[in-house]
């Protein structure tokens, strides 16, 4: 693909994205989003494809936005790549946006507590 068709695709791609944020991140507890992605995979709750590696797994309000992927832009860690695997249970409505809180994000890449925005693809 050219240049200026790759311009075209990105310029496309951010003009239809859904864009979450500001917020700060919450760590989840190790392993709990694997297991959740894994789970959701298994029984086709909403997502059909494995994060990848080197790809934030996270929890986000809206389960309208299971299986999406994008951009997390996190304070002083720059962009790094997203998947999102879980949402609130009913139950739990509205607790992440009334604590101020982005998102869950998996251990291990820093990101905990740090105020960020998600970028996701409406594919």
């Amino acid at each position: 693909m050219g240049a200026v068709a790759e311009l075209i695709t990105l310029l496309v791609t951010l003009a239809t994205a859904t864009v979450i944020g500001p917020g700060a991140l919450a760590p989840a507890e190790p392993g709990c989003l694997s297991r959740v992605e894994m789970t959701r995979l298994r029984h086709g709750y909403h997502l059909h494809e494995l994060g990848g590696p080197g790809v934030v797994k996270v929890a986000v309000a809206e389960c309208g936005h299971l299986g999406k992927r994008g951009w997390l832009v996190a304070s002083g860690m720059g962009v790094m790549p997203a998947y999102v695997v879980d949402c609130e249970q009913a139950q739990h409505a509205g607790e992440l946006e009334g604590n101020g809180l982005l998102a869950d994000v998996q251990p291990g890449f820093g990101l905990g507590h740090r105020r960020a925005v998600l970028v996701l693809w409406n594919e």
